[in-house]
């Protein structure tokens, strides 16, 4: 995983990872989280001070192996929505702690990424490399707007 500042310059803040694919931070800023998809897991690292983590990943989240976890986004609780790429699920984690919450099917299992648009923020757009179709769920609660005030 990889940083650049604002000025261009590039440098490796985390390796490791077996195919690391999607990647976030959230609300607060002090927290990255990384798919890998090789294992299934969701990986997170503290963010010290901008393009620096901490050295050694913290597990959080497991969908496990038989789907990969590809793109995620979180919604404005905090909930991580994973697209599970290999299968039609959605799985939704806590958080916090990366508990399984909830699995939401859809019509087909090439699942890539997915977040939150729409007026009022609650629309959840789901990509497909399947049939390269984009699902559109309405959402029980907003998704986290990545740049608030910016």
């Amino acid at each position: 995983v990889c940083y650049r500042a604002a000025d261009g310059a590039t440098r490796r803040v985390a390796d490791g990872i077996l195919f690391p694919n999607g990647l976030g931070v959230r609300e607060d800023g002090r927290t990255l989280i990384v798919c890998e998809s090789l294992t299934g897991m969701l990986v997170s690292f503290l963010i010290t001070e901008p393009g620096v983590v901490s050295a050694t990943p913290k597990g959080n989240g497991m969908i496990g192996r038989r789907s990969v976890p590809d793109g995620f986004c979180f919604d404005e609780s905090g909930r991580i929505i994973v697209a599970g790429h290999g299968t039609p699920n959605l799985f939704v984690l806590d958080g916090s702690d990366g508990r399984p919450i909830e699995v939401v099917e859809l019509p087909e299992p090439g699942l890539t990424n997915c977040c939150f648009g729409g007026d009022d923020f609650r629309t959840l757009y789901v990509t497909s490399s399947d049939e390269g179709n984009v699902f559109a769920i309405e959402w029980d609660r907003p998704g986290m707007r990545l740049f608030p005030d910016r």
